[in-house]
């Protein structure tokens, strides 16, 4: 797919392009990269490769604020992780870092200059009640404090409400597996466990298997509303040239199949990289689900304004079974006539 010239997508798959961008371009694109959680990444590639200086000179500051905002960020992940471990000695469980954070700590390539909302961790679920009074007891607070979105998240979900700082502000979300457990990827988690790996220059903290860590991404992508389309894509494009053989094995054994399918697709679609080749015969969707997913995933990378409620539709649809889900929506459509009533 040929990307326009000065678009979010050009200049991520040819950092050089920015060499050829006059002023309105970028008055254009730096809102767009901003928005789109891609300024520091930019940044970073910018810099890193001398092309930054090139640039017109107003561009060129806002490229080294990115690269500083990218640092600063680091610096606090690399604290916050450090704090959660302290809070968490003694426990007695294997604690894994996941996405954001587990990219960064690992050292691997789709770190550079990605910003992290909050730090996601991973425990065994019987270890979750242990984990959660303990960072409580560290300052931890419940971010959701309605009794329903507790249960929502205790019975249902892939993880605990989340818990924030009480002084830094900061959000640890606290995973037992990486999606819905009543979701349509439900997966295994003493598989994912089995196979975690010691992050390299702080034994206290796992991470999943390359291979986990690509299906992840991608049940995390394709799973969910597809929030931030393009960055996420970006990492699965990084994390390919880690995997060994056998993606598609383990895929099938952790049920992921379809969210590895939708993966090299728009891999291939969006950024021209070719599937590997253990994942080139993955069962494809039925025809319908197929050309809905591949207009609304189309849609999320290239358009500067996606409409998201078909993508919010389906995330829905894959978290929780038909009967669930319509108690579920019911009961929040209710209680936000109530607070309209009441306000």
């Amino acid at each position: 797919m040929i990307a326009p010239a000065g678009s979010p997508l050009a200049i991520v798959r040819d950092p050089s392009s920015a060499r050829h961008l006059d002023p309105p371009a970028w008055d254009r694109l730096l809102p767009q990269l901003r928005r789109l959680h891609l300024h520091a990444r930019v940044a970073t590639d910018l810099i890193r490769s001398g092309i930054d200086a090139s640039l017109p000179p107003p561009v060129r500051e806002h490229m080294r604020a990115g690269q500083r905002v990218a640092a600063a960020q680091e610096r606090s992940i690399r604290w916050e992780v450090d704090r959660i471990a302290a809070a968490l000695d003694g426990v007695g469980s294997d604690l894994l870092l996941l996405k954001g954070a587990a990219y960064l700590l690992a050292g691997l390539p789709n770190a550079r200059g990605r910003l992290t909302a909050d730090v996601d961790i991973m425990v065994e679920r019987a270890r979750l009640p242990e984990v959660e009074s303990a960072l409580r007891a560290h300052g931890w607070q419940a971010v959701h404090r309605d009794e329903y979105d507790q249960g929502y998240y205790r019975r249902w979900m892939h993880e605990l409400p989340p818990l924030r700082h009480a002084e830094r502000d900061t959000v640890v979300d606290v995973h037992h597996t990486i999606f819905a457990r009543v979701g349509r990827y439900a997966s295994d988690p003493a598989k994912l466990l089995r196979r975690a790996v010691v992050i390299e220059g702080d034994p206290r903290w796992k991470r999943l298997c390359d291979e986990d860590l690509f299906l992840h991404a991608a049940t995390h992508l394709f799973g969910e509303a597809m929030r931030n389309p393009l960055r996420d894509l970006l990492d699965l494009a990084d994390l390919l040239a880690l995997m060994p053989a056998g993606l598609a094995a383990r895929a099938a054994e952790l049920g992921l199949t379809r969210p590895l399918f939708y993966a090299v697709h728009f891999l291939d679609k969006i950024l021209g990289i070719g599937a590997p080749k253990d994942c080139r015969s993955l069962p494809r969707p039925g025809a319908l689900a197929f050309r809905l997913m591949d207009r609304l995933g189309t849609e999320a990378f290239l358009s500067p304004a996606p409409r998201r409620l078909g993508l919010a539709a389906r995330a829905h649809w894959l978290r929780m079974p038909p009967h669930l889900l319509a108690r579920h929506l019911a009961r929040k459509a209710w209680k936000r006539v109530r607070s309209r009533r009441e306000a």
